[in-house]
């Protein structure tokens, strides 16, 4: 993981290790500059649509375990460490919000994030995401409240008024200025005036939030809502997304140089302690929420061990913190070394995770075999499966290579899916991965319209249909589902234009591949064609697809003929009509 190498880096070259560098502003400056381009990310990633899709993992689940584990901390810091109210109160707060970089990284390279504790631990990463910018107005604030409360309310009536001045100057700017410039820019098309003015509006935005007293990490933030709602979100994401992940890297040395190895050896108890009660009392909060919300016990460890680490923005809190006087030296220190270790053991603690999860499943779950065995006797394989994502907006038939990139295709805009198959090996292992996928043939996905649905009008709130495999069961299937419920979009795939032309007077959407079957990019268009019909914009559509076929020509070249990197830079990843 680039996070531990990055984290290793600066515990070796650091104070710590062998003392490279010993006046390490420089790479503090940078680290900040980082976390900058890291928060206009999140800005930028932050949109209604997805918090009213996720909404009980944001606003329940996100919320309970962000306040829950905050006062839990709050406890251990006034008993463990002795803290004052507001040392224990920003401890507590700072301490419960986890990595959002590290986790979501762990997630994708697992391609675990449609999971049910990948979905969980993306809510409450949301959630903590949204509640970063508030801490970092409050942390300088909060030396004034411990003046009592006549001191408390000028300070923090004047912190909401320049707030509230700052927000208006900021948004006034990037809805007016900012359209204007980008406008001008993407006429003359240069990729150097269209870089030079993203920074301009990011480091501005700081600046002006810097000049009212508040902090730029906060105008960075907002930076990044501003020029998402610009029409060149994507142009900028794809110039500063290079910059972003090496400025990234070196914030993530900087934690690394703050890990203090003397204090490990010398006062191990105090270290490990701290550790060890961060840990256990994140992970311990995290579970009883997932299970409160419905989640298994296995499912619900998995995701209190994934988010039992201290995360990138803990480590900003305190350090702000400190600052303020809110800390000591040997305070921080300790804190900050914990915030380092607790980030590095964070690869063995999802592995203990994913061994309990295997544990508790083989002890308490059903064999998938059994259950295909006896799904001759149920109505539904939706009603008798575990875990089942009743949310689900996409049904998918046919978890193969197809339906497995079409998967991650949807993936990558949050919309919830779920599978059969009719291969007890592919939902076995599809199952022990936490993947919504079930056993059952094409013939089988039809009776589920009318479950948990008496009007028969969607599929349990279902919206699409996907036959991936071009076979004739598939498509009298997508046929008959067709003319039952005429309004669900139904989606099968063709092997030629005289069974395009057949889906289609039948009223089923028909995709035709641009590439021959052995081909990875027939895949896409069916994940576009889903996307498209789900009412997303081309832009958001490209970018996924962008990504995914940079990740197919990787694999493609390495593994299969060196053809197929011409053909896939020359496909337009979109479906064939079937008129033409």
């Amino acid at each position: 993981s680039s996070v531990l190498a990055n984290l290793a880096v600066g515990l070796i070259i650091g104070p710590s290790g062998f003392c490279l560098f010993e006046n390490t502003t420089w790479s503090d400056t940078l680290g900040q500059v980082g976390v900058l381009f890291f928060l206009c990310e999140m800005g930028m990633e932050l949109n209604l649509g997805r918090v009213k899709k996720m909404w009980r993992d944001v606003l329940f689940l996100g919320f309970s375990q962000l306040l829950l584990t905050a006062g839990v901390l709050y406890r251990v810091g006034r008993t463990l460490l002795a803290l004052d109210r507001i040392p224990a109160l920003i401890f507590g707060s700072a301490l419960s919000l986890s990595s959002s970089a590290f986790v979501l990284q762990l997630l994708g390279e697992s391609k675990e994030r449609n999971t049910p504790h990948g979905r969980a631990a993306f809510g409450i990463l949301l959630m903590q995401d949204l509640a970063v910018p508030l801490l970092l107005v409050l942390v300088p604030m909060l030396k004034d409240v411990s003046g009592g409360l006549g001191m408390a309310l000028p300070a923090l009536s004047k912190a909401v008024l320049r707030t509230f001045l700052a927000l208006v100057i900021a948004s006034v700017n990037g809805r007016i200025v900012l359209n204007r410039f980008f406008s001008f820019v993407a006429e003359v098309r240069s990729p150097v005036a269209l870089r030079s003015l993203s920074f301009f509006a990011i480091f501005g935005t700081c600046y002006i939030f810097e000049a009212l007293g508040l902090p730029s990490t906060l105008g960075a933030f907002l930076a990044g809502v501003l020029l998402a709602e610009t029409a060149y979100r994507q142009q900028v994401d794809a110039v500063i997304s290079p910059l972003r992940e090496d400025l990234l890297g070196m914030f993530f040395i900087t934690v690394g140089f703050t890990v203090d190895l003397h204090l490990l050896i010398t006062r191990p108890f105090l270290v490990f302690s701290t550790l060890a009660t961060l840990i256990l009392a994140k992970s311990f909060v995290t579970t009883m929420m997932c299970r409160a919300v419905g989640l298994s016990w296995a499912t619900a460890q998995k995701t209190g061990l994934l988010l039992s680490q201290a995360g990138e923005f803990s480590w900003v809190v305190i350090n702000s913190a400190t600052i303020h006087g809110a800390f000591s030296p040997l305070q921080h220190r300790l804190l900050a070394t914990s915030v380092g270790v607790s980030l590095a053991i964070t690869p063995i603690l999802v592995g203990v995770g994913r061994g309990l999860a295997e544990h508790l499943k083989l002890t308490a779950a059903p064999a998938v075999a059994q259950e295909a065995r006896a799904s001759k006797r149920r109505s539904s394989w939706i009603k008798a499966a575990p875990d089942v994502d009743r949310a689900a907006e996409v049904l998918i038939y046919g978890y193969g290579r197809i339906g497995k990139l079409i998967t991650q295709v949807l993936d990558a805009r949050l919309v919830r899916w779920m599978a059969f198959d009719n291969s007890p090996g592919i939902v076995n292992h599809a199952r022990r991965r936490e993947l919504p996928v079930f056993y059952g043939d094409a013939q089988q996905v039809v009776p589920t319209a009318d479950v948990g649905d008496p009007n028969g009008s969607r599929l349990n709130g279902v919206k699409v249909v996907v036959f991936t495999l071009p076979t004739g069961t598939c498509q009298q299937a997508a046929m008959h589902l067709k003319q039952e419920y005429p309004e669900l979009l139904v989606i099968a795939g063709a092997k030629d234009r005289a069974q395009a032309k057949a889906l289609e007077l039948r009223g089923v959407v028909p995709i035709l591949p641009r590439f021959p079957e052995d081909s990875m990019a027939l895949n896409l268009p069916l994940g576009v064609a889903v996307l498209s019909e789900l009412g997303y914009s081309q832009d958001d559509i490209g970018s996924v697809v962008r990504e995914k076929r940079l990740q197919l020509v990787a694999h493609e070249v390495e593994f299969q003929n060196d053809g197929f990197s011409e053909a896939i830079e020359q496909w337009d990843s979109t479906a064939v009509p079937a008129t033409e």
